[in-house]
């Protein structure tokens, strides 16, 4: 497996699954394996330092998700874009998706109903403190290949 550090790539990749739209102010993290993308995280919505940041994901491969994929994902938001809270909306009837963000470590604190045309969007949300992934050791492998990769220049 490979980093994608490609904004348009992943994200583009991440939306024609999780459905939204691409724009300039959204990041992407991905990992490809033979040049094929099979897992991708965006992220949009930032609110500045100390704020949020909304992280849509995309696995077309569980096997190709590891720690250090995970590290590097919240590492971006908590870290490098240095909110307090990550972010996800995920439709009511989604519950792979709302049982991978429980198992993430978001919890669910709000349901907005009519959120998507057919149905509620339930708020998840995971706090910097609460984070197991950032406060690995063993996901921090290639902690200084991700640095580099992912600098405050290219923060949301």
């Amino acid at each position: 497996m490979r980093f994608v550090y490609d904004d348009e790539r992943v994200c583009t990749w991440v939306t024609e699954k999780a459905g939204g739209i691409y724009t300039a102010e959204c990041r992407g993290i991905g990992l490809e394996k033979d040049g094929i993308l099979k897992v991708g995280v965006m992220y949009n919505g930032y609110t500045g330092d100390g704020g949020s940041i909304s992280m849509h994901w995309r696995c077309d491969d569980p096997k190709a998700t590891s720690r250090t994929f995970f590290w590097a994902a919240f590492h971006f938001a908590f870290n490098v874009c240095n909110v307090n809270t990550a972010l996800g909306i995920v439709h009511q009837d989604n519950k792979m998706a709302r049982e991978v963000d429980a198992r993430l470590g978001f919890r669910e604190v709000h349901t907005l109903q009519g959120y998507f045309p057919d149905g509620a969007g339930i708020i998840y949300a995971m706090n910097k403190e609460d984070c197991r992934w950032i406060k690995r050791r063993d996901g921090a492998l290639g902690r200084k290949d991700h640095e580099q990769k992912i600098s405050p220049a290219h923060s949301a």
